[in-house]
C-alpha cells in the first residue's frame, strides 16, 4: 500500500510540475504575443505621427506659398496704384502744359510722348465700352461737353 501511495504521490507531483511548466510556457507565449502586438502598435503610432507631421508640413508650405502669392499681388497692386497716382498728380498739377488750349484741345509733343509711354491708346481701346457708357449716362450734348467730361 505504501508503494501505491508513493506511486500516486509521485504521479501527482509529476502532474503538478508538468502543469507548472505548461503554465510558464503558456504565460510566456501570451506575454511574448502581447509584447509583439505592443511593438507593432508603437510602430503604427510612429508611422501615423510621421504622416500627420508630413501633412502638416505640406499644409504649412501651401499656406506659406499662398500667403507669399497674396503678398506679391498686393505689392503689384501697390506699384500700379503708385503709378496711377503719380500720373494723376502729374496730370492734375502739371498736366496743363501737356494739352494745347485751342478748341478742341489736343496734346502737346510732351503730352504725346507720355501718352505713348503709358500706351494711352491701348488703355482707351480696352476700356472704350465703359467710357462710352459713362459718357452716355452723363447726358452730354455737344462735342465740347464730351471733351470737358473726359478731362
Amino acid at each position: 500500500m505504501q508503494e501505491e501511495v508513493f506511486g500516486v504521490s509521485a504521479a501527482i507531483t509529476f502532474a503538478v510540475i508538468m502543469l507548472a511548466f505548461w503554465l510558464v510556457y503558456f504565460i510566456t507565449k501570451k506575454v511574448t504575443m502581447i509584447h509583439a502586438r505592443h511593438a507593432e502598435l508603437e510602430k503604427d503610432e510612429r508611422e501615423m505621427e510621421q504622416r500627420v507631421l508630413n501633412t502638416l508640413d505640406r499644409n504649412e508650405d501651401n499656406t506659406r506659398r499662398r500667403f507669399e502669392s497674396v503678398e506679391n499681388k498686393i505689392d503689384e497692386i501697390r506699384r500700379d496704384m503708385s503709378y496711377i497716382k503719380g500720373n494723376m498728380d502729374f496730370l492734375c498739377n502739371g498736366g496743363a502744359n501737356l494739352i494745347q488750349s485751342h478748341s478742341p484741345i489736343s496734346l502737346t509733343n510732351e503730352g504725346k510722348e507720355i501718352a505713348t509711354q503709358i500706351d494711352a491708346d491701348g488703355i482707351i481701346s480696352k476700356n472704350w465700352e465703359k467710357i462710352r457708357k459713362n459718357i452716355e449716362l452723363s447726358e452730354v450734348n455737344t462735342a465740347y461737353d464730351v471733351q470737358e467730361y473726359c478731362l
